[in-house]
């Protein structure tokens, strides 16, 4: 059961500040896995929580001196007119082990996409037979797809770097539909469990080790193996009816980026993604029919790190602002989907292994698709990187 042409008219209230946009295909991709790049503007490919360090990109894991573990909680507020609402969950989490300075590995789990909605339309008549009748719907979902990944990456020479990184992609979306129809109502559900791999490779560039003026790094994810749904159709009065798996389309990306020391304690940093689909839908993916195609996102940004040995204790926070603009895959209802925002963050280093606490808010505006009006969007994400001598104590004994 879809919403059609005539359904789609009729989606003019939102039960709550999540737009049509959440409930087609995968719902809302993460591109800020942790606290320190949502505040960078970044996607994690570029470093954000210094100069040097991404939990999320594993040739940056290399140069490390201790073992690692991040851990990150993020908050979503979305506005439209005068609804609003709010979702918060565990973001990520990462663990990371260098090894003799020249390889590393890493485990951990970070989202893919979460779909939260809740979309009423608005009440028609129809005549039928001489009979007037008064029809509505209601459709909401909730869930989302999360990886775990294991990555490592190797110093092919002082200057280049490279590495890998394979995602196990899991989750589970419900989905709800109620029709009304007069004085009587029929009820709908889905499950769909998400089954899937990618496989992305990494490079890095050092111009100087020494100096790091310019590191620039590249990026690419491609589907792999197998990637399937197994739905689960739910009816009033009858038992489960499970559905034969059904393959879906995951994205292709690309992406690339630059980090360029200003001076000692300030750096510039830009991002540029391209991702695409092979095919053009996923009829079984959504209620809400939508086409899914290219997207782009370019993004800019500043750090500014905390400065050893100084006095003035404003010199011992890391400080970021980036700046970020997007377009959306959706296409095939309405306009296009684009988004601009800027960020904010604040990283907080302690301890002597170099811990660290990140803050991230990020503040956008979207517009487009079947939304006349824009949502605002702020994102706030906290994190925690815990560092030890784990393996070098064993090693220095």
């Amino acid at each position: 059961m879809k919403f059609r042409s005539q359904w789609l008219i009729l989606l003019t209230t939102l039960a709550t500040a999540q737009s049509p946009y959440n409930a087609v295909g995968y719902g809302i991709l993460t591109d800020a896995p942790d606290a320190a790049s949502l505040g960078f503007s970044s996607t994690g490919l570029i470093p954000s929580m210094d100069s040097r360090f991404s939990p999320t990109n594993p040739t940056t894991w290399t140069d490390l001196v201790f073992t690692y573990l991040t851990g990150h909680y993020s908050n979503q507020d979305v506005s439209l007119g005068g609804y609003r609402s709010g979702t918060g969950t565990l973001s990520s989490a990462t663990f990371i082990v260098p090894i003799e300075g020249k390889y590393s590995l890493g485990l951990g789990v970070a989202p893919v996409s979460r779909k939260v909605f809740d979309l009423v339309g608005d009440t028609t008549t129809v005549v039928f037979s001489g009979d007037t009748l008064t029809m509505s719907k209601s459709l909401d979902g909730s869930g989302g797809i999360s990886t775990l990944f294991a990555g490592g990456a190797w110093n092919v020479t002082e200057n280049h770097a490279v590495g890998t990184r394979l995602d196990f992609l899991f989750g589970v979306y419900d989905e709800h539909t109620v029709s009304h129809i007069d004085y009587r109502s029929a009820e709908y559900a889905r499950r769909f469990a998400y089954k899937g791999t990618f496989l992305s490779g990494y490079y890095r560039f050092v111009n100087d080790p020494e100096t790091r003026r310019l590191s620039a790094f590249a990026s690419f994810q491609v589907p792999f193996g197998n990637h399937y749904i197994a739905r689960t159709d739910f009816f009033e009065f009858i038992e489960p009816d499970p559905q034969p798996r059904t393959e879906f389309v995951l994205p292709t990306t690309v992406s690339g980026g630059a980090i360029y020391r200003l001076s000692p304690t300030l750096h510039a940093g830009a991002e540029i993604l391209s991702r695409s689909f092979a095919s053009g839908q996923n009829p079984d993916l959504n209620s809400l029919e939508g086409e899914m195609g290219s997207a782009t996102r370019l993004s800019a940004a500043l750090s500014r790190e905390k400065v050893f040995g100084s006095r003035d204790w404003l010199d011992w926070f890391h400080y970021r602002v980036g700046f970020f603009t997007r377009s959306h895959y959706i296409g095939g209802l309405g306009d296009g989907l684009t988004e601009v925002g800027f960020s904010l963050g604040l990283g907080i280093p302690f301890g002597l292994t170099q811990n660290q606490l990140d803050f991230g808010v990020r503040v956008s505006k979207r517009k487009g698709f079947l939304s006349e009006k824009p949502e605002s969007i702020t994102q706030l994400s906290v994190g925690l990187t815990l560092g030890d001598l784990w393996l070098v104590k064993g090693k220095r004994r």
